[in-house]
């Protein structure tokens, strides 16, 4: 469980995010050689103000909303998204309608392909990435990119920005759930039908639901904040050896682990400085417009400079 303390994160400059960036690599692949164990690859979040909890847009304007309530929405708002995008998402009305004569039996059963929720999860993901309220937390794949979101558009007075890293799984299975427990769905990375922005992006996403009471409803289903389900520090490696295990020697289920590293905002030029060589900006991450393209070429052209 994610506490007060915990938000301080590792503070660290730009050149020790990259060298972290580099040991993260390392460690993971020497998890996947050392242990018969599932590893997840890890992803990364940036925040633009280290003081922001791990809330999705939805928490921040419209917090407890039920599943079917937010279901309900989708359906008001498609023909509309459809009408502007030349996108078509044919089943969802279907989906949402089954889904609610059926009712939910458990939240690890969506939104997955083989639970017919194939374009509900689609069309989710497309209003996320154009801004729509949203249960969805986005992370990314690629630490550069999360990095891009951090420091990009950070106010005057932020002093640092935060970037989390997350694994959300390392061992032998799936820990127990009681039934009214918050749980945490990872979504990705291959979806279809949605905006080119999550490809440009390496975007994946997670939502983190909790049972009210006891039920198949859908009304019974609430979101609910993401710190809720994410532990710190999570596994660690000492010379090789995983020291996370029981007292027995057998190694620990070790499910959403996060670590914060908090980067002070006055990194802002040298590491957009270091994304550009990169070429990671504004029209790469979200497509080219006018007006990103110039704040690139700004950044490109003043972001070194001592003016």
């Amino acid at each position: 469980m994610w506490n007060d303390h915990d938000h301080e994160g590792t503070t660290i400059d730009w050149e020790g995010f990259e060298a972290e960036i580099a040991r993260i690599d390392r460690e993971t692949e020497e998890l996947k050689q050392t242990r018969n164990l599932y590893v997840s690859e890890p992803l990364y979040r940036g925040q633009r103000d280290a003081n922001w909890h791990l809330k999705t847009t939805l928490d921040r304007q419209g917090p407890g909303m039920t599943l079917g309530k937010y279901l309900t929405i989708m359906e008001r708002i498609q023909p509309q998204i459809e009408r502007v995008s030349g996108k078509k998402w044919p089943n969802l009305k279907k989906e949402v309608s089954e889904l609610r004569q059926n009712g939910l039996s458990s939240m690890w059963l969506f939104p997955v392909e083989d639970a017919n929720t194939k374009e509900i999860l689609q069309f989710m993901v497309y209003v996320r990435q154009y801004g729509f309220p949203s249960a969805l937390l986005d992370w990314t794949s690629d630490p550069y990119r999360a990095a891009f979101f951090a420091f990009s558009g950070v106010a005057a007075d932020t002093q640092k920005v935060a970037i989390y890293l997350l694994r959300t799984r390392v061992g032998l299975g799936t820990e127990a759930k009681g039934d009214i427990e918050a749980v945490a769905t990872e979504i990705g990375p291959r979806i279809e039908n949605t905006s080119e922005r999550h490809d440009r992006q390496h975007a994946q996403y997670m939502w983190c639901v909790k049972k009210s009471v006891s039920g198949k409803c859908l009304d019974y289903y609430v979101f609910t904040d993401h710190e809720q389900v994410v532990n710190v520090p999570g596994f660690r490696m000492e010379g090789e050896i995983d020291v996370d295990t029981d007292e027995a020697g057998n190694p620990l289920i070790a499910e959403n682990v996060v670590q914060k590293y908090t980067l002070p905002a006055s990194e802002r030029r040298k590491a957009l400085a270091s994304l550009a060589k990169r070429n990671i900006n504004k029209c790469t991450l979200f497509g080219p417009t006018p007006d990103d393209l110039l704040e690139d070429l700004w950044n490109e052209l003043v972001v070194d400079s001592t003016v």
